[in-house]
């Protein structure tokens, strides 16, 4: 059983919600102007922190993450066999999950991810309210 946490950064003005998947969400009322998570494990809960603690944007993340899967699917383990471990200046590193069970560590260029966030903007990519940006809500707004 996942027990419920929520992180909230002021600063950022950041609120993520960790949920258990069995129960409805409780809609309380979020503060105007803040970025709302859901997630439903404790590794997404950690990783939506990575993510954001890097100064990037997780909706280009989830999307990197789907084309990276899709490029290399005999090799990786599914739709959420990416996990965001860190990020430099010259890459995004990912934790991945490998079909034969080597698992690795996989690095896709800046470069990558910087195209990517530039297509945030579109109303697809928007969101409104807590909202569990994964693998299932990316691939709800792309094909392959």
């Amino acid at each position: 059983m996942t027990e419920e946490r929520i992180y909230r950064d002021d600063r950022r003005k950041i609120i993520i919600r960790l949920l258990q998947q069995d129960k409805p969400p409780i809609n309380a009322p979020a503060p105007d102007g803040y970025l709302l998570r859901d997630v439903y494990t404790s590794y997404a809960f950690e990783e939506k922190l990575r993510i954001f603690e890097s100064g990037l944007d997780d909706r280009a993340v989830e999307l990197l993450k789907a084309f990276t899967i899709h490029a290399n699917a005999e090799k990786l383990s599914g739709p959420d066999s990416l996990l965001f471990a860190g990020a430099d200046q010259d890459a995004l590193s990912f934790f991945a999950l490998a079909a034969d069970g080597n698992d690795f560590l996989l690095k896709t260029p800046v470069a990558f991810y910087e195209k990517l966030r530039a297509d945030m903007d579109s109303p697809a990519f928007e969101t409104r309210g807590f909202t569990a940006v994964d693998s299932k809500w990316i691939l709800e707004r792309v094909s392959f």
